[in-house]
């Protein structure tokens, strides 16, 4: 390789890293005022802080180890072609020396590039780090070590964390030095095709084998707390009797044993032998095999499962108090219900509130009726049906409602340009508002909020219908500029406006427009002549994704750290428009609790919604509330970002109405509920009184589909009002009847209270799909879906809702008539 050549692919490297530095220190500087705008600029520092901390320690930890490493065997590599061997048999000359530089240089490259990969994975785990140096006590122990629950949640994975990152350090290091040593003939073939090498290569070897055999030591003292989430029982989850008996003396014979071995492996720098590395590695393999894999499993075989109940009576009871405690479950409160059936037409006329108010909207459907009557325009959409409820004519009363946003599809536009997507067309408009239980004229909801501008008929009054952040706002857009911004349509006209909040980033002056225009890579921003001295830039405006998957994106980047429910839902409270976002502290540490989604992959097995989270739709404020302020997950948040987070007292009165029991919590403690309100060890090992979440038949579908949580307002039973609850049904697994009714509770003062209907055993109670299949058997029921689901018009089946009236339930499952040329019910 010529000078030229390699002067050139010096330059061009230079100028693409030179061109990512750039790029990376905008994208951080625009970060920085983002964070500024919502007031959590200590939160940015802090976790940008972290990250650059953890990057530069752990990368130059691996240069430096990596790099003493490498220049021992580049020393010790190069003597070797001074030797008589290597001049006898290959007759090697002196390496030039612009050959050693090019050596040198390239050697440096591959440790750089290797000590950015470790200081990347090093600051991956920058959470873990801060969640490491503020633990908070659980107020628990685990029942086998005595550990208080923090130490699994906030120490032991920073201990995993540093055995897996300091063994892959080792490893990478030693694959260099082989590739040195190799390099330079010191690790060879010789004519016989074996391998060969001098003293000093066995010696150095022997010190990186002794120092990844303690790592691997070290390793089997975390496994032995491992071993509280263990996979070895079907039956149940954590240790058990095998891994508290067997497995844990195989850990410590194979730490003991791979102790041993680093002690041989650093007397071997004195004999230089091949012979102790390979015993080593051989007693280790068959170790591994014959004590740490076969003979657990040969105990398990042979001395517990002949006596397995008795044996695992105690590590299953561990299991389901745990799992309870993680989820929130040892908090059901448990009501015998006896479901009677003799309700009559007084309890009706009794509970004339709780039937006027049953559902007869499923969001699902209203979701294209509110399309085609009410997004008015093609560049308007209705990303989402949210259900909440509110005080009409002084009627508590449930509604449904969705946000008017502006969409950003391709074609919504007459003309697609540059200014009308960032400067013009900036904002939705409104919200409809229908009440859940109300069909008037011609199959469609009775508007309580309709139209642009909004008109309410019920006195519900918006003082800012514009909605700048939202579900389906990702697009960057610039105010106050010397554009106006299209506000709605009136007629053949449009009403253009000027935003009037202060939310976005200020980029009124160059600087700051250079700067955003490298983040976006954006050239307009540089020459358009529409920004003034006061334009605000708004960016990262959108919410609204799938719980554990790719979070809401302004809330989980103000705190990433925290989980979001699937669901945010648009609120009206005095006069502005806001969404309302359910957080979640999750961990996967928490001991013997059973792990939720996919278990062998550990996902999550401890969960609170301890945050509520508020964002103003006009202004893009976001406001973080510590709604479960004894978690301690959340506690150890508040310490490490003290001014984040507001207080629960702080949360107004206006805005306590609309919080509601979140819906993906409820959905998980439902799930795990029907396994785990089984606290008897011995019914929970026969899975005597397994429930499972019941099904339906739902839309235009004839299989069965699992139900659904849904909100309602019912009047339970002894209580003198209307309450808000979130709702779903049990059956018997298996088995078509219904054992209960699991409900969590809205409103204050009884919020978060979560509540089973147990149902009698001893006698039939119908459950959701013998309720469906009454329905198809109804000769009148069944002739009129068959006259209406003819050609041109389809009939969708609603969510099948069962309402508590007195001692019994009632079943209502709506019917929608849709046209099939339009969509819309």
């Amino acid at each position: 390789m010529s000078k030229q050549t390699l002067g050139f692919i010096v330059l061009a490297a230079c100028i693409v890293l030179g061109f990512i530095g750039i790029r990376l220190m905008a994208v951080v500087y625009t970060d920085l005022l983002w964070f500024e705008e919502l007031g959590f600029r200590d939160t940015f520092i802090t976790m940008t802080l972290t990250k650059s901390l953890t990057f530069v320690t752990f990368g130059a930890l691996f240069a430096l180890f990596a790099g003493i490493n490498l220049y021992i065997a580049r020393q010790k590599g190069q003597r070797t072609r001074t030797m008589a061997f290597e001049v006898v048999v290959d007759g090697l000359p002196e390496m030039p020396p612009n050959h050693i530089l090019r050596q040198r240089l390239a050697w440096s490259g591959v440790i750089a590039l290797l000590s950015l990969l470790m200081g990347v994975l090093g600051a991956s785990a920058w959470t873990t780090w801060l969640k490491f140096t503020h633990p908070t006590s659980f107020a628990h122990t685990d029942p086998i070590f005595g550990n208080d629950i923090g130490f699994y949640v906030f120490t032991l994975p920073i201990y995993t964390f540093l055995h897996s990152w300091s063994i892959a350090a080792v490893i990478l290091t030693a694959i260099v030095v082989a590739v040195s040593y190799h390099q330079d003939r010191a690790i060879r073939h010789d004519d016989d095709d074996h391998w060969i090498s001098i003293p000093e290569v066995r010696a150095h070897i022997s010190v990186l084998a002794a120092l990844l055999a303690m790592l691997l030591a070290w390793g089997y003292w975390l496994k032995e707390y491992e071993l509280l989430y263990s996979f070895r029982k079907d039956a149940f989850f954590g240790a058990g009797y095998t891994d508290l008996n067997a497995q844990f003396y195989a850990y410590r014979f194979m730490l003991l044993l791979l102790v041993t071995t680093a002690g041989l492996l650093i007397y071997n720098t004195r004999i230089k032998t091949w012979l102790i590395p390979q015993y080593g590695a051989m007693a280790y393999g068959i170790s591994l095999v014959m004590i740490s894999w076969l003979l657990p499993m040969l105990y398990e075989e042979f001395k517990v499962k002949p006596n397995e109940f008795e044996r695992e009576e105690p590590y299953i009871q561990h299991a389901i108090d745990y799992t309870r405690r993680a989820y929130g479950l040892d908090r059901v409160h448990e009501v015998d219900f006896p479901g009677n059936t003799d309700l009559t037409t007084q309890d009706i006329e009794n509970n004339q509130l709780t039937v006027q108010s049953i559902p007869l909207w499923d969001k699902r459907p209203l979701m294209a009726t509110y399309s085609q009557l009410q997004e008015i325009r093609s560049y308007y959409s209705f990303n989402n049906v949210d259900v909440d409820r509110y005080i009409i004519n002084n009627t508590y009363q449930q509604v449904m409602l969705a946000g008017r946003e502006f969409t950003r599809d391709p074609g919504d536009l007459q003309v697609d340009t540059w200014v009308n997507n960032h400067l013009v067309y900036t904002h939705g408009y409104g919200i409809v508002m229908s009440p859940a239980n109300e069909i008037v004229g011609e199959g469609l909801p009775g508007f309580l909020i309709k139209d642009i501008p909004p008109v309410s008929d019920a006195g519900l009054t918006i003082n800012r219908p514009e909605i700048y952040y939202g579900e389906n706002m990702r697009n960057y857009i610039i105010v106050k500029t010397n554009t106006p911004e299209f506000d709605y349509p009136k007629g053949d006209d449009n009403v253009y406006t000027t935003y009037q909040g202060q939310g976005g980033v200020p980029i009124g002056g160059f600087w700051t427009r250079f700067i955003f225009a490298l983040r976006f890579g954006d050239p307009y921003l540089l020459f358009t002549g529409a920004l003034k001295s006061d334009s605000r830039i708004m960016f990262d405006r959108h919410i609204g994704q799938h719980f554990g998957e790719d979070s809401p994106r302004r809330f989980a980047k103000a705190a990433p750290f925290l989980n979001y429910d699937s669901d945010p839902y648009i609120a009206l409270i005095n006069g502005r428009l806001v969404w309302i976002q359910d957080a979640y502290t999750i961990t996967n540490m928490y001991p013997y609790s059973f792990p939720f989604g996919r278990p062998y992959v550990r996902e999550m097995n401890y969960i609170r919604n301890s945050v509520k989270v508020v964002l103003d739709a006009y202004d893009g404020t976001v406001t973080y509330y510590a709604w479960d302020e004894e978690d301690p997950i959340l506690q150890t948040y508040m310490k490490i970002f003290p001014n984040l987070f507001k207080s629960k007292s702080t949360i107004s009165e206006s805005l306590k109405q609309h919080i509601r029991y979140p819906l993906d919590l409820f959905d998980i403690q439902a799930q795990l509920y029907n396994t785990y309100h089984m606290t008897s060890a011995n019914v929970f090992y026969n899975r005597e009184d397994v429930w499972e979440t019941p099904t339906e038949i739902y839309g235009t579908m004839d299989r069965p589909i699992n139900m659904s949580p849904y909100y309602a307002m019912v009047r339970l039973p002894k209580e003198q009002k209307e309450e808000y609850i979130l709702m779903l049904p049990a059956t018997p697994s298996g088995r078509p009847n219904r054992i209960g009714w699991v409900f969590a509770r809205c409103d204050a003062p009884n919020y978060g209270e979560l509540v089973v209907y147990k149902l009698p055993k001893e006698k039939m109670i119908y459950g959701p799909m013998l309720i469906e299949r009454r329905i198809n058997q109804d000769t009148e029921v069944s002739r009129e879906i068959t006259l209406w689901d003819q050609r041109g018009s389809d009939v969708i089946r609603g969510n099948l809702l069962v309402i508590p009236i007195e001692n019994s339930f009632i079943y209502v499952e709506p019917l929608y008539l849709r046209a099939s040329q339009s969509g819309m019910p």
